[in-house]
């Protein structure tokens, strides 16, 4: 899991946006890969702002006819 992933407050429980996305998506989807991104935003000349990502890949799930 990444450690980085966005912690949302929810019934006063930390929970992580990833363990939501995977509760509604994996009915439909399966999770492929998972990674930390980094990336770099130039504010101005001086100024820059370095974060990290958590990326995720899935893929759709064929409906068993």
């Amino acid at each position: 899991m990444c450690e980085r992933c966005l912690i949302v407050q929810k019934a006063n429980e930390p929970v992580r946006s990833l363990d939501g996305m995977k509760q509604h998506m994996e009915p439909h989807f399966d999770l492929i890969e998972q990674e930390d991104i980094p990336y770099l935003i130039r504010q101005h000349a001086r100024k820059y702002e370095w974060g990290v990502s958590c990326c995720t890949v899935w893929r759709r799930r064929r409906d068993k006819a």
